[in-house]
C-alpha cells in the first residue's frame, strides 16, 4: 500500500509537491515540508523579535505583511533579514514603523556585517 501523501499547509509553499507522511513536519494540525516549516518558524521569530524589542503596539497584520513582502516578493534572504533585525535590536536603532524594515534590508553596513559573519562561519566549517 502506498504511503499517504499530504498537501503542504504553508500559504507561501514554493515546492508544490505533496509530502509523504514520513517526511511531513506536523505543526498544530497542519503538515509542512521541512523547508516550509523552517521558513514559517523564522518568520514567527522575526515577528516576535519586532514585537518584544522594537514596538509592542505594532499592528501585527501590517508587520506580517511587510515581512511577507520582503521575503516572498523582494526575495530577501530570510536568514539575512533575521540577522539584520537582531543587529538593529543589539544596536538599539530606532524604528518607527514596520515599513522601515525595507530600508534595513538595503542597509550597506548591515550587509557588510552579514558578509563578514558568513565568511567567519564558513571558515569555522572548513576548520572543523
Amino acid at each position: 500500500m502506498a504511503e499517504k501523501q499530504y498537501v503542504c499547509g504553508y500559504k507561501h509553499c514554493k515546492i508544490h509537491n505533496k509530502i509523504p507522511a514520513s517526511e511531513a513536519v506536523i505543526v498544530g494540525n497542519r503538515r509542512y515540508h521541512i523547508q516550509c516549516a523552517e521558513t514559517r518558524e523564522k518568520l514567527n521569530e522575526m515577528r516576535d523579535l519586532y514585537i518584544d524589542n522594537i514596538d509592542k503596539n505594532v499592528a501585527i497584520v501590517e508587520l506580517v505583511s511587510v515581512l511577507n513582502q520582503l521575503i516572498f516578493t523582494k526575495n530577501v534572504n530570510i536568514d539575512y533579514m533575521l540577522f539584520a533585525m537582531k543587529n538593529v535590536v543589539l544596536r538599539k536603532l530606532r524604528i518607527k514603523s514596520p515599513y522601515t524594515l525595507h530600508y534595513i534590508a538595503e542597509n550597506k553596513q548591515i550587509q557588510t556585517l552579514w558578509i563578514k559573519e558568513n565568511k567567519r562561519k564558513s571558515g569555522e566549517t572548513f576548520a572543523n
